[in-house]
């Protein structure tokens, strides 16, 4: 099961991208995340009405390349376990 929340923070000139993934188990009423599991290379597209100057990787404090085409910008999380985030940053 993945979610994905999106936040700007106008005061700090950022939007923050939250990723959660895990496998939960329903054990009667209650949903149970007993194992994690890793995903790689998931890439994230985006179109913000601002110029995005840097992306960063949370927790590891990583900035991440910004690659673009004709439609898109996108970039791309090396690895993550059930929970991280980007910081999309603008001036």
């Amino acid at each position: 099961a993945a979610r994905i929340n999106l936040l700007h923070q106008e005061n700090e000139k950022r939007f923050v991208l939250h990723l959660l993934y895990s496998t939960p188990i329903l054990r009667g009423i209650t949903s149970v995340i007993e194992d994690s599991v890793p995903l790689s290379d998931i890439e994230v597209s985006f179109d913000f009405p601002y110029e995005i100057k840097y992306v960063a990787l949370i927790p590891d404090q990583k900035n991440l390349p910004i690659s673009k085409d004709y439609t898109k910008q996108f970039v791309t999380i090396p690895r993550f376990e059930t929970h991280c985030a980007l910081v999309f940053h603008y001036l």
